[in-house]
């Protein structure tokens, strides 16, 4: 999928491209585990505060992403988000880009798991975990 960046205004592209890169590094820094899964969790906080949620959604597509969403009865689809091309961002980026989507009223478990080794991956939930008017 092809996300076109021209629809974004540039103040709003400087924050979304510094936002993505920021994201990355954190991840690598928990995946390296040079800092704890705690810090990286208060940091990821702080980082979802600096860019409006109307922001990523226009910077992941969000519309064209969920223009034909399946919502199944019992727990979520997920639909994989492409980004956009950004310098300074590699293209192993080390989180997790997904949307999630349930039926008004519904919730599900994310798998848990304990983890034995380093986390090799990282998810961040709660980007737009609220509904999207």
């Amino acid at each position: 999928m092809l996300i076109t960046r021209d629809l974004l205004a540039g103040s709003i592209k400087e924050k979304t491209d510094h936002w993505a890169i920021q994201l990355d590094d954190m991840c690598r820094d928990l995946k390296k585990q040079a800092i704890r899964p705690s810090v990286w969790q208060t940091r990821i906080e702080e980082l979802l505060g600096t860019v409006e949620q109307a922001d990523l959604v226009k910077f992941i597509g969000f519309d064209k992403l969920t223009r034909a969403f399946q919502y199944p009865d019992l727990g979520a689809n997920t639909k994989h988000v492409t980004f956009p091309k950004i310098a300074g961002l590699p293209d192993d980026a080390q989180f997790v880009k997904k949307i999630f989507g349930m039926k008004q009223d519904r919730s599900f478990l994310m798998g848990t798991r304990i983890w034995s080794r380093p986390i090799t991956s990282c998810s961040v939930n709660s980007i737009l975990s609220t509904p999207i008017n």
